[in-house]
């Protein structure tokens, strides 16, 4: 464990008058002097190897620790449909040199440093008096699942370095099985490319050298023992009908004066059916007369472009804009961009994913893509969020209607990529979650009140009424005053007890209705005032059934002895009053059950959870730093937004599904969309709405303020002066 000075919650059994009375005698003045104001805390840290860069037709994944890129996938999304899952189109893919009598791949040299910028991700190495600076992206202006790998070599040192050459190996898989079987690569002398295919589909990849190569090669000359062994490559143009296989260019580069560099390219471009004559003609027109570096600066200034255009709240640091700006360019790689085709029934077109890999929640789920649309609203980019939405109204969905009671728009989970609902079973049935009607009218909502297209509710209304806010009125149970049991959002699914009448469900649906009798006055009065009578019911509900005596709000009426997280909302969206008794009654409860005692930093969602659930949850400490601020409490707010902004800082500016209960490690998955850089957006927003409101309250440090180097010579401090009692002592609390 690590401490962390920053740190704003004390141990009150470590730092209390009391101990220190009982310490003293002991250990000193001094010790205790700085006990009181060093608690112990996990520090950010970094522990995320793997980044993504994706272009919303596909995303490729970089890995630090290995440096080199591990995948290149086919969609956004995990699954075209029920059993058509993703491909991934790349084992791996980098770059080598040699120089004079050293020859090696990169990625098996170290690193010196990784940084990501939208969806430019660049690495620094050294090769001896060469600075290798490799750059990987996925390019927007390329419609198809697709990578850039860009290497510049340049001489730093005082001498000439002769004899320099680059070399690249990629790793394609378009065959069938796990993509290794059944294929074959040929060399394309007119467009200086392999082209890689399947023996049995038109899936193939083209992998075309930006400049000609000096040599090329393929399997059976397998370029990686070429290099390991420090070899140049042979010509081969075929691999023949054969399994598994690599490809590789070779460059000669001659002689480096001491300041000179060069720079050398590769584009990997992808088709799933059809000749190649297009997949060629699309590349070579991406290409054009570009040089690499041309095609590096072309991205950055497109991402730039794009970021350009959204809002940014008021007092932001120079790091905070940036990780803002850097949440919003993974929203934009969580989008789908592939065109819809009605007559093949294929609507991808929108989706939000809940994570982008390398995180498995590769999946639309609606809950997850309504965070990311308020979240695209806010920034003012109402394209995106207007997409999102769309994607909602337009993809099927019905299959469950036995379980709502009525026809319905929405999914009652989540999508498959091709726009299908989708639901997943255990042996308590499937999940049926009803919170997601409530969370896409606030979503609307959400991005019309922050300045999107007035006409897309001309457009929706009809479809929004009869298909969301009406299925929201029918599930109101008269006999509790809350929506029917569900799934809700921990996705308990649906028999065997299952299914409760849970709270967030229930205050989502009071937001929701309450928005769309706001649409429905000038268009349907009758539907206005049913609207606002059944939101006006479940709020009456919530607050007579969903509350206890001792002022708590439950996370539902059949566990009204516990808590979980997941009620906060109702304090951010005001159907409780944050500064209510109630509010108050329920932060100390969730904080007294929830906040973890190892790391002394965030919250785990519930109660009574396995591993998953015990975990710190990311978007539970955002809209929990949200809900405080809103009862004015900015200290505390501000202690658990400062430690994800901080965590994200050194860990590529991606925010995880959670951190490791007794690290403080990234877990689950990253990163995170809705709730990860979509909470974080939003979070970021709430923060500078309150900085002018907030009447501070809890310790007046400023999370994440002050110097590393003061932390560490604490620690070192802490270390000297007795810090194996401590570990003692805290061993046996936690026990």
């Amino acid at each position: 464990m690590s401490v962390n000075v920053s740190a704003c919650t004390p141990l009150p059994s470590l730092c209390g008058a009391p101990f220190q009375r009982a310490r003293q005698a002991d250990y000193g003045g001094a010790v205790l002097a700085l006990l009181h104001v060093l608690p112990l805390a996990v520090a950010a840290h970094a522990s995320l190897a793997r980044i993504p860069s994706g272009n919303g037709f596909g995303t490729a994944i970089y890995d630090a620790s290995q440096a080199r890129l591990v995948g290149l996938r086919e969609h956004t999304f995990q699954n075209v449909d029920y059993g058509v899952p993703t491909r991934d189109l790349l084992y791996d893919a980098y770059f080598g040199v040699r120089a004079g009598a050293d020859e090696a791949w990169l990625a098996e040299r170290p690193v010196d440093a990784v940084e990501r910028s939208a969806g430019v991700i660049t690495v620094r190495q050294r090769f001896g008096d060469l600075r290798a600076t490799t750059t990987y992206f996925v390019p927007f202006a390329l419609a198809a699942p697709s990578v850039v790998m860009v290497l510049e070599l340049k001489n730093e040192g005082i001498r000439p370095v002769g004899d320099v050459h680059a070399f690249t190996l990629h790793n394609v898989r378009v065959g069938d099985g796990d993509g290794t079987q059944a294929q074959r690569a040929d060399w394309d002398a007119g467009t200086q490319s392999y082209v890689q295919r399947s023996l049995t589909s038109g899936r193939r990849m083209l992998i075309r050298s930006v400049t000609p190569p000096s040599h090329h090669t393929v399997t059976p000359q397998d370029p990686y023992p070429i290099v390991r062994g420090g070899g140049l490559f042979p010509d081969t143009d075929t691999s023949g009908d054969t399994n598994a296989l690599a490809s590789g260019f070779q460059y000669d580069l001659g002689t480096l004066a001491p300041g000179e560099s060069v720079t050398v390219a590769v584009v990997l471009a992808y088709q799933a059916a059809g000749d190649g004559a297009e997949l060629a003609s699309r590349t070579g027109g991406y290409i054009g007369a570009s040089r690499p570096a041309e095609l590096v600066a072309a991205e950055r200034a497109q991402w730039d472009a794009w970021l350009a255009q959204a809002r940014v709240p008021a007092g932001l640091s120079a790091d905070e804009l940036r990780l803002y700006r850097q949440q919003l360019s993974v929203l934009r790689m969580a989008q789908s961009r592939e065109p819809n085709d009605a007559a093949a029934g294929y609507f991808p077109f929108g989706q939000l994913v809940a994570s982008v890999r390398p995180g498995r929640w590769d999946i639309s789920w609606v809950r997850d893509a309504c965070y990311s649309i308020a979240a695209l609203a806010r920034a003012g980019l109402f394209a995106e969020a207007r997409a999102g939405l769309e994607f909602m109204l337009e993809a099927s969905a019905g299959e469950y209607q036995s379980y709502v009671g009525r026809p319905y728009r929405l999914s009652v989970v989540r999508y498959f990529g091709r726009g299908r609902e989708e639901s997943d079973f255990n042996q308590d049935g499937p999940n049926v979650e009803f919170d997601g009607f409530g969370m896409f009218l606030w979503a609307a909502s959400e991005y019309l009140a922050q300045g999107g297209d007035p006409a897309f509710l001309e457009r929706w209304w009809p479809i929004m009424a009869d298909g969301v806010a009406d299925v929201l009125v029918a599930l109101v149970e008269s006999e509790t005053g809350l929506i029917r049991a569900d799934s809700s959002i921990w996705e308990t699914h649906w028999d065997n007890g299952a299914r409760q009448h849970f709270t967030f469900t229930t205050l989502f649906a009071v937001v929701g209705l309450e928005r769309a009798a706001a649409w429905a006055d000038r268009r349907d009065a009758a539907r206005a005032a049913r609207y606002r009578q059944a939101a006006e019911t479940l709020r009456r509900g919530l607050l007579a059934g969903l509350v206890t005596p001792d002022r708590v709000l439950r996370p539902s009426l059949e566990q009204r002895a516990t808590v979980d997280a997941a009620v906060v909302d109702a304090f951010t969206l005001g159907v409780v009053d944050a500064r209510s008794a109630t509010a108050e009654a329920t932060f100390a409860a969730l904080r007294q059950a929830l906040f973890l005692p190892v790391t002394q930093r965030g919250f785990k969602r519930n109660q009574g959870g396995g591993e998953y659930d015990e975990r710190e949850w990311v978007v539970i400490d955002l809209r929990m730093a949200v809900a405080l601020w809103h009862a004015g409490r900015m200290d505390e707010g501000d202690a658990l937004f400062g430690w994800v902004r901080d965590q994200a800082l050194v860990n590529h500016d991606l925010v995880p599904e959670q951190y490791d209960q007794m690290t403080g490690d990234y877990a689950g998955q990253a990163p995170m969309a809705g709730f990860g850089a979509g909470a974080l957006v939003l979070a970021t927003w709430e923060r500078a709405a309150a900085l002018g409101a907030g009447t501070g309250t809890g310790c007046s440090c400023s999370l994440g303020r002050r110097s590393s180097a003061r932390a560490a010579s604490a620690l070192a401090a802490l270390a000297l002066l007795g810090l194996p009692w401590l570990v003692r002592r805290t061993r046996r609390r936690r026990l």
